[in-house]
């Protein structure tokens, strides 16, 4: 994680961290991120406390599992072991109603992973409309570039949170769904929300749904099922979190094109 965040910072002209040195090379140290990144140790504690099979995955994936602590993390964070044991942990967690807590938590952890630093200050079944109102989770949009920076610098998204819907279904989402996101979003919090759900059954549908909701004006929804967090994982394990980005505009697009 500190690597990707040191490209990020360099690759950012204004960034406060990045040191010129006298032969001119443009250099982040990992001790400055640390100060103004927590991320690493914060999340990653609390993540796998409420998460212990996270733990042990990662543990069987990392190179150090032997002696691998919570406190550990922030100096010897894998992040390929670590995609790789939310994906398996993904796989374990069953779907319906018993197990829609379980889900939920484990998509806050898992999104707030994928989309660190652009995707901040994440916040649980947040009250919307005097409390009449809940998201699942509700992210501040604090990107610099990429997808996140265009949505929230686009008129007809203007991103400004990213609302995201949990739905631990053994069926297809339905119109109801849809709409429930679509009546979250307003000029305070902006036009763009997240459905995460375990499985596609009807793709055509479900993307016609969404498209209805962009085309009135109510709002942009993309939709990530087990299968596309699964390859959202994989660009990260394999060094491409970048990657990322595109197969996200490439969903945004589907709603327009």
């Amino acid at each position: 994680m500190l690597d990707f965040l040191k490209q990020e910072h360099l690759s950012n002209p204004a960034s406060g961290l990045v040191r010129v040195l006298k032969s001119g090379e443009r250099r982040v140290y990992k001790t400055d991120l640390k100060r103004v990144h927590p991320f690493s140790k914060d999340f990653l504690a609390e993540f796998t406390r409420n998460h212990p099979q996270v733990l042990a995955l990662y543990k069987t994936f990392a190179a150090n599992e032997s002696s691998l602590r919570n406190r550990d993390f922030d100096e010897a964070f894998d992040e390929a072991a670590f995609a790789q044991a939310l994906k398996a942990r993904l796989a374990q967690i069953p779907r319906g109603m018993n197990d829609a807590t379980t889900y939920h938590s484990f998509m806050y952890g898992a999104l707030t992973f994928l989309f660190y630093p652009h995707l901040v200050a994440p916040v649980k079944e947040n009250e919307i409309h005097q409390g009449r109102k809940r998201v699942d989770v509700a992210y501040s949009n604090a990107a610099k570039g990429g997808f996140f920076f265009e949505i929230l610098s686009a008129n007809q998204t203007r991103a400004l949170k990213v609302l995201i819907e949990c739905k631990n279904y053994s069926r297809e989402l339905g119109n109801p769904e849809v709409d429930q996101i679509a009546g979250r979003f307003g000029p305070t919090r902006g036009k763009f929300g997240i459905i995460c759900c375990r499985e596609i059954f009807d793709a055509a549908s479900l993307l016609e749904r969404c498209r209805d909701t962009a085309l009135d004006d109510r709002g942009y929804i993309i939709v990530l099922d087990d299968g596309r967090v699964n390859a959202m994982l994989d660009n990260v394990a394999r060094g491409a979190r970048g990657t990322n980005d595109q197969l996200l505009r490439e969903l945004l697009s589907g709603l327009t094109n």
